[in-house]
């Protein structure tokens, strides 16, 4: 994916969030991979269902949403009675890693990293993140998806600044 599409869907990524975003976030930047100041995040789980991703994405991108069978959305809502997998946010001091379940990765890779990736977002900005916070998300998930198995879960640990610090599969 070239940086063009990489800067489209970081923006699709906060206009789609709008009036969604809780605070405030200040950064300097002289392009999105080179963050000059950092982003204080305060130490935090944020636990993120199927279904939260299901209705944000259903809300924000219909189109999306459609493209889901209704057999692979069941089994999402039947994942979250099980909780097996992960799908949650840990943050602290220095940035924060995302965790993914193989289920949000398959629908990643059918409808497009952009639309799940704002739909976390959307729901990580209602627990108090920022949205640069979900525009590193998407970013670092549009880099990974193509290495990225549609049968495993994945991690992503990213730096205050928004830098990939390391990933690997749940």
């Amino acid at each position: 994916m070239n940086l063009m599409n990489k800067l489209v869907i970081s923006g699709a990524t906060l206009l789609m969030l709008g009036t969604n975003s809780i605070g405030v976030i200040t950064a300097k930047a002289d392009t999105v991979n080179n963050v000059n100041e950092e982003i204080t995040i305060p130490d935090k789980y944020i636990s993120i269902s199927n279904g939260q991703i299901l209705d944000a994405l259903k809300e924000n991108n219909p189109e999306a949403y459609a493209k889901i069978p209704e057999s692979e959305r069941i089994a999402l809502l039947r994942q979250d009675m099980l909780r097996q997998g992960g799908t949650y946010i840990k943050t602290n001091s220095t940035g924060f890693t995302v965790y993914l379940n193989s289920a949000i990765v398959k629908i990643a890779k059918a409808v497009g990293v952009g639309a799940v990736a704002a739909s976390i977002a959307s729901v990580a900005a209602t627990a108090g993140l920022s949205t640069g916070t979900a525009t590193f998300i998407s970013s670092a998930l549009s880099t990974l998806i193509g290495e990225i198995p549609s049968n495993r879960g994945v991690w992503i640990k990213l730096s205050n600044k928004g830098s990939l610090v390391k990933w690997g599969l749940q």
